[in-house]
C-alpha cells in the first residue's frame, strides 16, 4: 500500500514537473525560435505570420501533430532510460499544459477579457505584439520573462494598428483604457 501511494506521489510530481517544463518551453520557443537566433522552419514561419496578421493562428492539425510528436519523443526517451510510467506522467503534464497554452493564446486574440488574469495577459501579450517583440515572451505567465530580464510591465494603453485590431476590441466597454488605435481610446 505504501509503495503504491509512493508511486502515485512520484507520478503526480512527474506530471507537475512536465507542466512546469512546458512553461519554460513556451518562453524559450517564443524567445529563441520566434524572435531570436533560430529563425528557421515551420514554427518561425507560422509565428511570423501570426505577428503580421493579428487574427491568424496556426492550424489545429499542425498543433496536434506537434503535441503528438512531443509526447512520442518524451515516451520514447523514457523507454530508453527504463522509466515509462514517469515518462507518460511527465509527457501528459507537458502536453496538457501545452494544450492549455494553445487554448488560452487563442482566447486572447478572439475574446475580450472577463477577469483580472485575462486583462493582464492581453495587455502583456499585446505589448509584445505591438510595442516590443523582444519583450514579454511568456503568454500564460511572466515568470520566465522576469527570470531572464525580458519582462515589461504594461501601465499605458497598448496601441494597436487599426489593420490588426481584433473585432472584440471595439465591442468591449469593460476596460476601454487598455487598448488604443492610433492614440484614441477604443470605445
Amino acid at each position: 500500500m505504501v509503495g503504491t501511494l509512493n508511486l502515485i506521489g512520484q507520478l503526480v510530481v512527474a506530471f507537475i514537473v512536465g507542466g512546469l517544463a512546458w512553461s519554460f518551453a513556451e518562453y524559450a520557443l517564443h524567445r529563441f525560435w520566434g524572435h531570436g537566433p533560430f529563425r528557421i522552419g515551420l514554427f518561425y514561419q507560422e509565428h511570423t505570420r501570426h505577428h503580421a496578421e493579428g487574427h491568424y493562428m496556426t492550424p489545429a492539425v499542425l498543433k496536434w501533430a506537434f503535441a503528438v510528436g512531443l509526447f512520442s519523443a518524451i515516451v520514447g526517451l523514457s523507454l530508453v532510460v527504463n522509466a515509462l510510467v514517469y515518462g507518460v506522467a511527465f509527457g501528459s503534464g507537458f502536453c496538457i499544459a501545452y494544450g492549455y497554452y494553445e487554448y488560452f493564446h487563442w482566447t486572447l486574440h478572439q475574446y475580450a477579457a472577463t477577469n483580472f488574469y485575462g486583462r493582464w495577459a492581453r495587455r502583456h501579450h499585446f505589448y509584445h505584439h505591438f510595442h516590443e517583440p523582444k519583450m514579454n515572451h511568456g503568454v500564460t505567465s511572466p515568470i520566465w520573462d522576469i527570470c531572464f530580464g525580458t519582462y515589461r510591465a504594461v501601465h499605458e494603453p497598448v496601441r494597436v494598428p487599426r489593420s490588426l485590431a481584433m473585432p472584440w476590441m471595439s465591442l468591449t466597454q469593460r476596460w476601454p483604457s487598455d487598448f488604443s488605435l492610433r492614440g484614441s481610446v477604443l470605445r
